[in-house]
Parts: structure tokens; sequence; C-alpha cells
């Protein structure tokens, strides 16, 4: 039996390189992305208040990059309806959570590959914004434990 285009299928909202999630897997980046707003603040916190040696302060901006970075990819999941592990393994999922169908057109997974490098490169300048927003809240502030001078 020949496999039909699954672009083509009924209830199917796959748009390649635009969404590739339904409203079940939106709510869920939705949900872990206040789980990170919270979680990052958190250690933001944390952070600016603690005394560091050198080693521990340059650590601590690398957390500060990863929190930042998984905030970012969390974020433009959500809002741009596309999960980059989907995208880069190409599948999609608008029925219930678990329930994956694969893209077969090979172009199809090519766009969704650039719209996951897209999310990533936005994802990694919302680090860099947001782990220099706490080094200048620490220079504002006169929290120099953060601060490598």
């Amino acid at each position: 039996m020949e496999q039909p285009n699954l672009i083509e299928l009924p209830n199917d909202n796959y748009i390649p390189g635009i969404c590739n999630i339904g409203p079940l897997e939106i709510q869920r980046r939705k949900n872990w992305f206040f789980v990170a707003v919270f979680g990052s603040f958190m250690i933001a916190s944390i952070f600016l208040v603690s005394e560091f040696n050198l080693f521990l302060t340059i650590f601590s901006y690398l957390v500060l990059l990863g929190t930042g970075f998984g905030l970012g990819l969390v974020f433009f999941e959500w809002y741009d309806k596309f999960c980059i592990a989907f995208g880069f393994f190409g599948v999609f999922n608008f029925q219930k959570l678990g329930n994956y169908s694969r893209v077969e057109n090979k172009d199809y997974t090519n766009i969704d590959r650039r719209k996951v490098l897209n999310i990533l490169i936005k994802s990694l300048l919302v680090s860099v914004l947001y782990t220099l927003l706490v080094a200048g809240i620490a220079l504002i502030f006169d929290f120099p434990k953060l601060i490598i001078l």
C-alpha cells in the first residue's frame, strides 16, 4: 500500500518550517517556559548575592548562558509552534502527546532543519543578552561578585 503524503492528511496542520506541533505540545512548551523563567531568575538571584572566586565566577557565567539559552529555546518553540527536536528528526505531532508522524518529503525535512537552526541562533542571542543583563544588574547595583575585572 502506498504511503499517503502526510501534508494532505485530514486534521493535520503541519506546515514545513512553520508549524510542527499542535495545541497539546504548544501548551507543554508554554508551561515549561514559565518554569524556565522562574528557574532562571532564581539562579541569577543566587549568583548576584553569592561570593565567588574567579573559577566559580566564570562557571556562573556559563550557567547563566545555559539558562538563558534554555529560556530562549522553550520560548521560541512555544512562540513559533515548532519543536526543534521534531524538526531535526523529521517528525510532527498534532494528536495526543507521544503520537508522532514522520515527514516523508525530504525537502520538507530540509526546510524544518533550517527552522531548527533559526531557533537555535535566536536562542543563543537571547542567552547572550540575558547574561549581559545579569552582568549589567551586577554593575548597576554594585554586586561585584559576578564581575570579572
